[in-house]
């Protein structure tokens, strides 16, 4: 077992023990939820307003897809609350960028995508253990049965959901425009609004390329605005579930129905919608008990 990827909160000795039994790791990410609670301590001295105002901003940033986009939001965001005037608030824009950019910037859902972006599952597992085990004087006489099953199931793939599929057969029964976009002989990106039945053309995608690629943006608000207007597919020819999109929520699940849509448009091999999944109106969700069906075992 050799793992390339390192989630954790900011603790060095964390680093250090990984690097010691694995090497350095390729990634290492900055749990999102401790980030949260840090930038949380760090503006209790802030009035209430400008505390919302600028955690609203900071989450906004954590939705950066890559690097590029990171690094122009922080410049942005910084340039805002510093003209201000405010000393607290100056005081904590110099804290974050020094600890959330400088040292720790690893917490963006675009660092790594494919991997989680905080270890709660994993810390409220450890807790778990120890409340159970660690700091019991007396164990259960059935933790000992070998026969008992203790493991957690483990899965190297996403899991598509009867709900995802039914959102993919809505999204195409819109017929939404879809813009083909050439970067190189190997690489095609797809464009789609990001509403239901927003039409676009290449125009709108051409404009859209220029500033995003670019960065170029002037205020911290042209940025909150203007990211989220078009959703970005990059389809997998071979494996549809390993193609990206944009989205917030393939960000969040890594899969949506904007990538499944287009790679059914491509007729990528196994990308089939069921037929149970075609059965539901546009609109409309599956109710509980459709949910609950597919949730057994």
């Amino acid at each position: 077992f050799l793992p390339t990827i390192l989630i954790a909160d900011g603790s060095d000795a964390i680093t250090n023990g990984y690097e010691l039994a694995f090497g350095k790791p390729s990634e290492r990410i900055m749990c999102w939820a401790h980030v949260l609670r840090n930038v949380n301590e760090h503006l209790v001295s802030i009035p209430s307003e400008t505390r919302n105002a600028i955690k609203s901003d900071i989450m906004v940033i954590q939705l950066s897809i890559n690097e590029d986009i990171f690094k122009a939001a922080i410049r942005l965001f910084c340039d805002k609350w510093l003209l201000q005037n405010d000393s607290l608030v100056e005081n904590f824009i110099k804290h974050f960028k020094e600890q959330w950019f400088t040292k720790q910037p690893g917490w963006y859902e675009g660092h790594a995508l494919g991997y989680p972006s905080s270890n709660n599952a994993l810390e409220s597992t450890n807790r778990y253990i120890k409340e159970q085990s660690t700091f019991k004087d007396r164990l259960s006489v059935t933790r000992l049965d070998p026969a008992e099953k203790n493991y957690k199931a483990f899965k190297t793939q996403v899991e598509i959901r009867l709900a995802d599929w039914t959102a993919t057969a809505q999204w195409l029964q819109r017929k939404q425009s879809v813009i083909k976009h050439k970067i190189n002989n190997n690489l095609k990106l797809y464009f789609v609004g990001n509403k239901n039945n927003q039409q676009i053309d290449q125009t709108y995608v051409d404009n859209w390329m220029t500033v995003h690629l670019n960065c170029d943006r002037d205020e911290f608000e042209d940025y909150k605005n203007h990211e989220p207007l078009l959703y970005v597919i990059v389809p997998d020819l071979v494996d549809f579930k390993s193609g990206k999109c944009s989205c917030i929520w393939y960000i969040k699940n890594n899969i949506c129905k904007h990538l499944i849509g287009i790679s059914k448009i491509l007729n990528i091999p196994e990308c089939e919608i069921p037929l149970s999944a075609k059965n539901i109106p546009i609109g409309e969700k599956r109710n509980l008990e459709d949910l609950q069906r597919q949730n057994k075992p």
